[in-house]
């Protein structure tokens, strides 16, 4: 009989993706083996196969003087997506604290993968009103791989003055004894953001 080995190297045995492709390619896993009919690996070295497990097997074949036998053996070849999302932050924005809310339309972030992009978020909630001053947005991109990236943009919010307009001039009649009392409506109009503000009567 013959005296055939297949050996195969230690399983699982991990391999990367190739750059910017979702797919490995196909290491040669023979581990010694000896056949002098052949050794064959299937799939061949250097075959792609995607993201995952995959069973590649050797096989030996040997011939003696009293016969042939074969053997065989299989390792799992594993492809891991090593590579990590790309994510691109929309650019800082400035508002005013009268209107401190994003364009949820044009205040995202993007993002591209060699195996794709299961969700671009942003960390806050961009439906609250942001504070007066810098604040800083980051965003996350999580690719079908479960990889993470995260960027960040800022956005700042400054603060508005608020409105006065004064009443109009008038005259009023003073009284015997040299006094006069300003009527009710002369006020003035005061607005912050559009609400309501106080107000006094400053000296000089």
């Amino acid at each position: 009989m013959g005296n055939a080995v297949a050996r195969c190297k230690s399983s699982p045995y991990y391999v990367p993706t190739v750059a910017n492709q979702c797919y490995g390619v196909i290491p040669d896993i023979d581990n010694g083996s000896r056949g002098n009919q052949f050794v064959n690996q299937s799939p061949f070295v250097g075959s792609t196969r995607g993201r995952g497990s995959h069973g590649v097997s050797i096989t030996a074949r040997d011939c003696g003087s009293f016969g042939c036998d074969t053997d065989s053996c299989t390792t799992f070849v594993v492809v891991r997506d090593d590579q990590d999302p790309t994510i691109t932050c929309p650019s800082d924005v400035w508002l005013d604290e009268c209107s401190p809310y994003v364009d949820l339309n044009s205040f995202s972030a993007t993002a591209t993968d060699n195996c794709g992009i299961r969700a671009v978020n942003a960390i806050v909630d961009l439906n609250l009103p942001f504070s007066v001053g810098a604040n800083t947005v980051q965003f996350e991109a999580i690719d079908t791989s479960g990889k993470r990236s995260r960027c960040s943009s800022a956005v700042y919010v400054q603060n508005v003055p608020p409105t006065i307009t004064c009443p109009s001039d008038i005259t009023i009649q003073a009284g015997l004894d040299c006094t006069a009392i300003l009527p009710a409506s002369f006020v003035p109009s005061v607005s912050d953001c559009g609400n309501n503000a106080n107000w006094h009567v400053a000296s000089g």
